[in-house]
């Protein structure tokens, strides 16, 4: 925020001293009410005590703009007013004296009055301002609050999700292991198919073998038979001749 330095005003004739009324939140100038020094002086004692009471009240509260634009109207209507002093000065001093400290009266109202209003619209800003900063408030704790509750809500997750990636871990390990086991039931089913087979191999050849010695043995009973009837004939032919 820039200061005023001084505002260029020109020292005009001495000139009757006047006293601004106090009110709340306006500028007052302090004049003393007896004649102590030179009316120059005094007006550039009041000049100074106005800068600094710009500076310390008003600046403060306005941003640059409006700091700028307010201390180039100060500034012109400073120089136009010393203007009217110096002339109403040179042609009627007591009449001029007296005007000027009425004119400079009505002017300190005036901006006053502005700076006042100025105040009490800053006020109003800074009311809605606090109002809406409340509101964002509010906003952010329910932000933060739904933002708790996410977050809550994803470490649940993030649990279950380890949870069920420990089990997935074991299901996998079991599948593995029911695999191998599968593997080796598979090896251990092709070795009996194999045996079933030379088994039924085996089987055949049996078959065949008895079915040969079954041939065998009938052609030998047949053989036996024919031995035994040969055997009798004899018999019988030697038991005819007795």
């Amino acid at each position: 925020m820039p200061r005023v330095k001084s505002l260029d005003i020109p020292v005009a004739e001495p000139v009757p001293r006047f006293e601004e009324k106090p009110e709340d939140d306006v500028l007052v100038l302090d004049v003393p009410e007896g004649r102590t020094r030179d009316p120059a002086v005094e007006i550039e004692q009041m000049c100074a005590q106005y800068t600094e009471k710009i500076n310390s009240v008003v600046l403060p509260r306005l941003d640059d703009a409006e700091a700028g634009a307010s201390l180039s109207s100060m500034k012109v209507s400073a120089t136009r007013e010393t203007s009217r002093m110096e002339e109403s000065h040179r042609t009627n001093p007591t009449k001029a004296a007296r005007a000027v400290g009425t004119l400079r009266t009505d002017k300190l109202d005036v901006e006053n009055k502005e700076l006042k209003a100025t105040l009490a619209q800053m006020s109003d800003d800074l009311k809605n301002v606090t109002e809406e900063r409340n509101q964002a408030a509010e906003e952010v704790a329910k932000t933060r609050g739904t933002l708790d509750s996410s977050t809550s809500q994803c470490t649940k997750l993030v649990v279950r999700k380890v949870k069920l990636k420990s089990k997935i871990n074991s299901l996998s390990k079991e599948i593995d292991g029911l695999k191998d086991a599968q593997g080796e039931a598979k090896k251990t089913r092709k070795s009996i198919e194999d045996r079933c087979t030379l088994a039924e191999k085996d089987c055949l050849t049996a078959k065949e073998d008895v079915e040969r010695l079954s041939s065998e043995l009938t052609t030998t009973k047949k053989l036996i038979a024919s031995l035994e009837q040969d055997k009798s004939d004899p018999l019988k032919d030697v038991e005819g001749k007795n």
